[in-house]
């Protein structure tokens, strides 16, 4: 295998963490303030920088192992960037449909 293919990861089909986060998305997308995709994917990916600020604090406490927070913050700063990417893919196909 060349060296510059990345191995693939596949996210197991049962996956908590990512289930949770597909269903507020969903939950979000029903709701009238955040009727589109734009607007729930937005509000995902700000919740996302929250969370990784929120564990950035928690790293920054005596004592607390730092080597044990970074799969949390690897996987939040993937929530967001990912979230982010597809608002900005929902408000392209939103300017290209006027």
């Amino acid at each position: 295998m060349p060296k510059l293919l990345r191995q693939l990861t596949l996210v197991p089909r049962r996956n908590p963490q990512l289930h949770c986060v597909n269903e507020k998305i969903a939950g979000l997308v029903a709701v009238k303030p955040c009727g589109d995709l734009y607007a729930a994917f937005s509000l995902v990916a700000q919740l996302a920088t929250e969370a990784i600020e929120a564990a950035e604090e928690l790293c920054q406490m005596p004592g607390v192992d730092v080597a044990a927070f970074q799969p949390s913050v690897h996987f939040w700063h993937r929530v967001r960037d990912y979230n982010h990417a597809a608002a900005l893919a929902c408000a392209r196909r939103k300017s290209e449909s006027r």
